[in-house]
């Protein structure tokens, strides 16, 4: 989504982040502040050029399968990597991520996991 299009979605729920190669911004206390530093966001000629995209939150485990049950793509952010489940392969296979690589008892016990609600990719930047 475009920068204006963020601003009005942040006002409108505050706490919602939203996430561009340059960081990750949310709506508190009445401003539009960057996360980590909360710095006030200022939209400028260099702000307006990004691409947002909303931060989805996260879910339990269990949330998460049905949504994978249901044909959704799923994340989990384990250790230092994330990995994306999706039901791209026969839905008889077992749990594996795009990568062939099967789900294991630590991921599911450990990890952040979360529903993707628009597939730009790993949690990238379109």
């Amino acid at each position: 989504m475009d920068t204006l299009t963020m601003v009005e979605e942040a006002i409108a729920n505050p706490g919602q982040e939203f996430a561009t190669t340059c960081g990750r911004v949310h709506y508190k206390d009445g401003r539009l502040r960057w996360v980590h530093t909360q710095h006030t966001f200022a939209i400028d000629h260099y702000n307006l050029r990004h691409r947002w995209r909303r931060v989805p939150e996260q879910v339990d485990f269990m949330v998460a399968l049905k949504a994978y049950n249901n044909g959704e793509t799923i994340v989990c952010k384990w250790l230092e990597g994330e990995y994306s489940y999706s039901r791209k392969c026969n839905k008889y296979m077992g749990i594996v991520d795009d990568n062939k690589r099967a789900i294991t008892a630590s991921e599911i016990l450990e990890g952040e996991w979360y529903i993707e609600e628009e597939r730009y990719g790993h949690f990238n930047d379109d």
